[in-house]
């Protein structure tokens, strides 16, 4: 059974020790040439640096992490729709897979979360302060754990379109915040995506938890960070936009401009998902009565 305490443990920032202990195992192996007590102290800092390694490969804690916002946000779909308080049978299908920002619900759902699945939009993104953690997976390719996520839940009716925001803090299972809208479909103006570019400059002195993280990603010797952070924006007829973070922050070396670096998928298929859900209210729309 899984333990929520080792997604606690996975966000809780670790020191890398390793090769400070295997520094002074070095040094108390040289100096153990006239001291016997050095070599047991030597071989006591190896072994250190032994669990140390040990401790930082083992995967149980970000099976945790996973297994938990899997669980999380399962939970999060079933609070959402009974908020709104409407017919599971009046809900649009969200068939397109680009509409699937989060497509990780595992298990064997009832009939009544696999029809919430495919009639409703989730969308993960982050709030304005959050932890990260560097996970090398597989093959060399790096990805991000974050915690808390902002977790965004949208309903489409013949008439409505529903949003249920929340904060959700993984480690304890908790909702920071919560936020429920409701729009008319005839005040819905537009739907489109946004970006923010942020630039962090790496402190070579520095050893805080998420310079440590940017220096896990890019190598030690990385001076500046680029982070990305996206959003999707709905307008309406009286000038409150509505905007939903959208996807992990994207972190690039920042030795390179916006311009010259590679586009990214993830700005396509953010487009994407707001040109479908775009032409899902149209749709809707033009069913709908004149005014």
């Amino acid at each position: 059974m899984m333990d929520r305490q080792k997604v606690k443990d996975f966000f809780e920032f670790k020191k890398d020790n390793t090769k400070l202990y295997v520094g002074l195992g070095i040094i108390f192996l040289l100096l153990g040439f006239a001291l016997f007590l050095s070599f047991i102290l030597s071989g006591v800092f190896f072994w250190l640096a032994y669990r140390e390694k040990e401790k930082r490969s083992d995967n149980s804690e970000l099976e945790a992490v996973r297994f938990f916002k899997q669980k999380d946000v399962s939970n999060l779909l079933d609070r959402a729709f009974k908020k709104a308080n409407v017919d599971i049978d009046d809900l649009v299908d969200f068939e397109a897979s680009d509409m699937l920002d989060f497509d990780e619900l595992e298990g064997n759902p009832s009939n009544t979360q696999d029809k919430l699945r495919r009639k409703s939009f989730i969308l993960l993104g982050t709030p304005d302060n959050f932890r990260f953690r560097a996970v090398k997976e597989a093959g060399g390719m790096r990805s991000l754990e974050i915690n808390p996520w902002r977790v965004t839940i949208l309903f489409l009716t013949q008439s409505q379109l529903i949003g249920y925001e929340a904060e959700l803090d993984i480690t304890r299972g908790d909702l920071n915040t919560e936020d429920f809208h409701r729009m008319f479909l005839k005040d819905v103006v537009q739907i489109g995506t946004s970006t923010k570019s942020k630039r962090i400059e790496i402190d070579p002195k520095a050893r805080d938890e998420a310079t440590v993280e940017y220096r896990e990603m890019f190598g030690p010797n990385i001076k500046e960070v680029v982070r990305r952070f996206h959003f999707v924006n709905i307008s309406k007829t009286d000038g409150q936009p509505l905007t939903f973070p959208i996807g992990v922050p994207e972190s690039r070396d920042g030795t390179v401009g916006a311009l010259d670096m590679e586009s990214s998928d993830e700005d396509a298929r953010y487009m994407r998902i707001a040109q479908e859900m775009s032409q899902r209210i149209d749709e809707m729309k033009r069913g709908l009565p004149a005014a």
